[in-house]
């Protein structure tokens, strides 16, 4: 896998294009790993694969807070798989960590907000979740469920379509200025066959889902 990875640094001419290519072979788990490979992609192809393994123990280490030679041995545990590994660690985190109740924020016609995410007080109208300051693997999870909520709230109210507006921003406070984030949801969305479409009026900071009588959990 390492090496396919530095293959592509070495190759690819698109930024974008590499950040997706990265994610497929590093998962969802490792943002902070690929937007360090493609913004110091010329040190990392001057040397060889091993340098991008050390940039993974560097991050294990940083996250579990641990030595570099017991975030090593934490990698080589489970096989090198880097997207499994720090996956494991998140788990055990989230686990010390109380959570926060995420709720919609909700648009209706005549644009006003609501904050409580009971589904009694939902009303028919444009549904909106902001995903800015919320870390990647969390903000993914929470679009998945917030658009199976939607499902399950469209199919008891008959309606024939819901829209979810998910703002992700463009991506120009990333490092590297790489829409991570953005290009991350619409690949759930694509893969999922979720009817979506960027919406020009924000350049392309926010992404419109419709939801409808062909749109399943995910």
């Amino acid at each position: 896998m390492y090496e396919l990875i530095y293959h592509n640094l070495q190759q690819s001419t698109d930024d974008n294009q590499l950040s997706l290519d990265l994610l497929d072979l590093l998962g969802d788990n490792n943002i902070e790993v690929i937007q360090e490979l493609i913004q110091n992609r010329e040190y990392y192809t001057s040397h060889n694969y091993q340098m991008i393994i050390q940039q993974c123990i560097a991050l294990i280490a940083q996250i579990a807070q641990i030595s570099l030679n017991d975030a090593s041995k934490y990698l080589e545990k489970y096989n090198y798989d880097m997207d499994y590994a720090i996956n494991k660690l998140y788990i055990k985190k989230e686990k010390k960590t109380d959570k926060k109740q995420d709720k919609f924020q909700v648009i209706t016609t005549q644009n006003t907000y609501l904050e409580e995410n009971t589904e009694d007080q939902y009303q028919e109208g444009i549904y909106q979740i902001d995903l800015h300051q919320m870390p990647l693997v969390r903000a993914i999870e929470f679009v998945r469920t917030q658009i199976n909520q939607l499902i399950e709230i469209k199919q008891k109210r008959k309606q024939s379509k819901i829209q979810l507006i998910i703002i992700t921003g463009r991506g120009n406070h990333s490092v590297g200025q790489l829409p991570i984030l953005k290009m991350t949801v619409l690949k759930l969305l694509k893969t999922h066959n979720i009817t979506h479409a960027l919406d020009p009026q924000t350049k392309e900071g926010q992404i419109i889902v419709t939801i409808k009588a062909d749109t399943y959990m995910i």
